[in-house]
């Protein structure tokens, strides 16, 4: 069964969205393997067939074409990079178009213009999905290279699981295979690290790192 990422932007674009200066944030939340025939079948499951969904009643609706380069069925890396940068690329690649060159994120665009931006995410925030929001790498499976991509990206707001990525190699449980501990470096770019949701409820601030699991959530992980 899969899980539900969610990614979520948090900053002031109205260029981005056509709407005038009242827009203060756009939000973009994506269900992973979600696509039309999951949505009917749920509402019909929960509502009927004349059921709709909150989403299905927004007055605009766009289509995406996901697909990978070499494949016709996408993967997340591939399917996310389409949604971050508009390019297609090969199943398992972040970040980088058919042809390897990397290529810059709606993400990134919006933080080069000083707006603030946020990754949150069910999964470990390495995943492919986030990743490819920030990160440049020739596989999603380079989850250590990930986690250093974040911060370099200096995204404003942080949130999910995935911190054995970001513990040194000694530490019980870390899957880095060496010492750096991006938690310290993190702190000492201005980062509050929180690991659970005490502590986070406490933040008044940016930027915010919060890692609540090792790997993906499961269950309420925050308290």
């Amino acid at each position: 069964m899969r899980r539900i990422i969610l990614i979520i932007w948090f900053f002031i674009w109205p260029v981005l969205v056509n709407a005038g200066p009242s827009i203060k944030n756009v939000i973009l939340y994506i269900g992973d393997g979600m696509g039309i025939t999951q949505v009917t079948s749920a509402r019909i499951a929960i509502m009927g067939a004349d059921g709709r969904f909150e989403m299905e009643k927004m007055p605009i609706t766009g289509m995406i074409s996901t697909h990978s380069v070499d494949q016709l069925i996408t993967d997340s890396a591939a399917g996310a990079t389409a949604i971050s940068r508009g390019y297609k690329t090969k199943n398992g690649m972040i970040g980088m178009n058919g042809d390897s060159i990397a290529v810059i994120t709606i993400l990134e665009a919006a933080r080069d213009k000083g707006l603030s931006t946020g990754l949150i995410s069910t999964s470990s925030i390495t995943h492919a999905t986030p990743a490819s929001f920030e990160a440049h790498p020739l596989s999603r499976r380079s989850q250590s290279e990930i986690a250093g991509h974040l911060l370099d990206a200096q995204v404003s707001l942080l949130l999910g699981g995935g911190r054995s990525y970001f513990l040194p190699q000694n530490f019980p449980g870390s899957k880095r295979s060496d010492q750096i501990d991006l938690l310290k470096l993190a702190g000492g770019r201005g980062y509050s690290v929180v690991q659970d949701k005490k502590d986070l409820l406490k933040i008044r601030k940016a930027p915010v790192l919060g890692l609540f699991a090792m790997e993906e959530l499961k269950g309420d992980t925050t308290e």
